[in-house]
Order: structure tokens, then sequence, then C-alpha cells
């Protein structure tokens, strides 16, 4: 294990999150550093959309969102929420990106 860069502790959060993780070395040699960053989340009818990030030792963040569903059923009004709150992210994302939204999805229990 690696000791932290003491200049990791110069780099701020992105003014957006809501949640920064520690800092992590990603290759284990203690060259790449990285820390995941978690900001607006929006949930409805079983399902939740977290935008999402990957900030780097360089400052720079590559965004995403994160869509978690359960297995539920749901009925068009539950559905139509859900499409509203997808949309919201993606108008969000691009607010803060110039590049297309990406989905990342997980199912509950996995």
């Amino acid at each position: 294990m690696h000791e932290l860069p003491a200049e990791l502790a110069n780099i701020a959060a992105p003014p957006y999150a809501l949640q920064v993780e520690p800092w992590v070395d990603e290759t284990g040699d203690g060259t790449t550093w990285g820390r995941f960053i978690r900001g607006t989340r929006r949930a409805t009818a079983g399902a939740e959309v977290t935008r999402c990030g990957w900030q780097s030792a360089y400052g720079t963040v590559e965004r995403h969102a994160s869509l978690c569903a359960n297995d539920v059923h749901i009925d068009a009004a539950e559905l139509r929420r859900l499409a509203g709150e997808l949309l919201d992210a993606a108008d969000e994302l691009d607010q803060l990106d110039d590049g297309p939204p990406r989905l990342a999805v997980c199912r509950a229990g996995r």
C-alpha cells in the first residue's frame, strides 16, 4: 500500500459533489490516484438515478449517472415519473459536461 501523496489534499472536490469518497490508488503502484464522487440523487417507483463521477488526481472528472432499480412492477404513471427523473438527470449531466450522458445500470442485490 502506497502513502497518499500530500498534493491530493489541494485538489478540491467539484462544487456539485454531495459526497466524496477517499482517494484510492487505482493501479496499486502509487502512480495513479482517483476518487468516486456522488451528486444529485432522484428516486421514484423503486428506482433511483444518481449523478456520479470519478475524479482523477489531475482534477478532471468523468461524469455519468447510475440507475439502480429493484425488481418491482410499476404502472404507467410511475413509469412516466421515472422517465421524467431520467430526463432531469440527463439535462443535469449535459449542463456539467459537453459530452453525451452515460448511464450505468445496476440491479438491486447484485
